[in-house]
């Protein structure tokens, strides 16, 4: 198998970029540092002989950095740490630790504030600048754009064909009619891309920092935020637009906890969300909210006794109607169904406490968090009958918190707790999981985890909620975000091969 070194840099600005808006006032053009908007007190960026100057106080300051002027030298000094960069008006070198470095405009004084295009001091220091057309915006990011050393202990060998890490940060949580949806890690931004994640602009910002993103195919997206998805008290928010993400109003407030991305499922219009949190807590992560009406209004279904440590996880509809919820852990592992529309509910299946799965015909796919065996579960529709799918083969073990079927592919992913001395990997199917085939895998050191979360399908590419070690600059580092990759592709070089 051929294997390429395609990374993503994620449309790293270049001058040439900042010198197209030209056109724009000044106080159109916004600056956003982690896609957190700078507010300038005093002079706004400003376009001047076709390159865009910004505040060079204002933005470095916001990164973190203490400003120093000396009006006898006409130089700027910015400290951090033991960071020290020095920029001098009309000079065309800047200094970073005494080092020198060219500076292709040089910083200059627009009325009595010192300014400068930020790219060449900004991504020398190694942030990501970008771009944003849709907002006017410069972007900046708080983490530098990630290169990868490849090494013969590239971690991500075996794994794809073609890959790229989208921007630190940015996690793709679905895909809806020619739209990528993300959230920001850990802020309330949602994103969206309508070039497969090749750029991004806010579409929104929430309060609270997003947890879900979920589209009903009907027009509708949903968005769930919180402070804390463990939490034993009302916390979690979902909010509705009709308008493709322009705007959005409240519609439920969770009592315990938010639900994730495998909480939430709809059919014509009928929705259910159930509380995820974390079990062991009195008060939580044990309802299942439904709605009639695309989610405008919600009563709730299902709420056990507060005796039972319930820890919901993954939700399902078939096309009949019926509803699947699987609930973990340990003891009181199960999946409960309702054929009644949530009016009530028995226990199908004990001692599995699945968090994906994927409904077909004659079966169910469980995805299994830990259990009697790490793998796959089939669940048969008519007769309830469990059998193993997939248990994964020496040296792999793993939780499976997502699955996807695309051009009947079925992927499946186990991720590594920090501890674990197996890698994460992906297994494929394609006869609807009769038989698997390993995609590849992620090895880590032991003391780094790495998360295998959700997974969105576009139909040419996927892509992968990850947090992962990186071999950078000759050590580990943590990368969190998005990794594309297009997994047809790697299939079909795998059937070439088996071929």
């Amino acid at each position: 198998m051929k294997f390429t070194r395609k990374l993503l840099t994620a449309s790293l600005m270049s001058l040439g970029l900042f010198a197209a808006a030209t056109s724009l006032h000044a106080n159109e053009i916004n600056v956003d540092i982690g896609f957190e908007q700078i507010e300038f007190s005093a002079q706004s960026p400003t376009v001047a002989d076709g390159h865009t100057f910004v505040p060079i106080r204002e933005v470095f300051e916001a990164l973190g950095f203490r400003a120093e002027w000396n009006p006898a030298v006409q130089t700027i000094t910015l400290v951090r740490g033991e960071t020290v960069v020095a920029i001098t008006i009309g000079s065309n070198v800047f200094t970073i630790d005494g080092a020198e470095h060219p500076l292709e405009t040089p910083a200059r004084i627009i009325k009595d504030t010192a300014m400068l295009p930020m790219c060449d001091v900004l991504e020398t220091l190694g942030y990501y600048v970008g771009w944003s057309a849709t907002t006017n915006t410069i972007q900046i990011s708080l983490f530098p754009a990630f290169g990868i050393d490849h090494r013969p202990a590239d971690n991500f060998r075996h794994f794809a064909t073609d890959y790229a890490f989208l921007d630190w940060g940015i996690i793709v949580l679905e895909y809806d009619n020619g739209a990528l949806w993300a959230m920001q890690f850990r802020t309330g931004n949602l994103l969206k891309s309508t070039n497969q994640g090749e750029s991004w602009a806010v579409a929104y910002r929430f309060a609270r920092p997003i947890n879900a993103i979920y589209a009903d195919g009907h027009g509708n997206l949903f968005v769930a935020t919180t402070l804390d998805r463990w939490a034993a008290y009302a916390t979690g928010e979902v909010f509705k637009s009709t308008d493709n993400g322009e705007s959005f109003r409240h519609v439920l407030d969770i009592e315990a906890g938010a639900p994730m991305r495998w909480n939430i499922a709809s059919q014509n219009g009928v929705m259910f969300i159930s509380e995820y949190g974390y079990k062991w807590l009195d008060n939580n992560a044990r309802r299942i909210y439904r709605s009639l009406d695309f989610g405008e209004t919600w009563t709730t279904i299902f709420e056990p006794d507060p005796a039972n440590d319930y820890h919901n996880h993954k939700i399902l509809l078939t096309e009949n109607g019926i509803i699947y919820q699987s609930i973990g852990d340990g003891w009181n592992a199960q999946i409960i169904r309702s054929t009644d529309n949530g009016y009530t509910w028995n226990i199908v299946v004990r001692g599995l406490q699945p968090t994906s799965g994927l409904v077909f015909d004659t079966h169910i796919l469980w995805g299994l968090d830990g259990g009697p065996w790490h793998g796959i579960a089939r669940y048969d529709r008519q007769t309830g009958e469990i059998t193993r799918a997939l248990t994964l083969p020496p040296h792999f073990a793993g939780h499976s918190y997502d699955m996807v079927a695309a051009h009947g592919i079925v992927i499946a992913m186990f991720l590594s707790y920090e501890g674990y001395d197996f890698p994460g990997s992906i297994f494929y199917s394609r006869d609807e999981g009769t038989t698997w085939h390993l995609l590849g895998y992620i090895e880590k050191p032991a003391h780094f985890g790495v998360g295998l979360n959700h997974i969105v399908s576009d139909g040419q590419y996927a892509y992968v909620d990850i947090g992962a070690p990186v071999y950078r600059d000759g050590i580990y580092s943590r990368f969190r975000g998005t990794l594309r990759i297009s997994l047809i592709n790697e299939v079909q070089e795998e059937k070439d091969e088996e071929n």
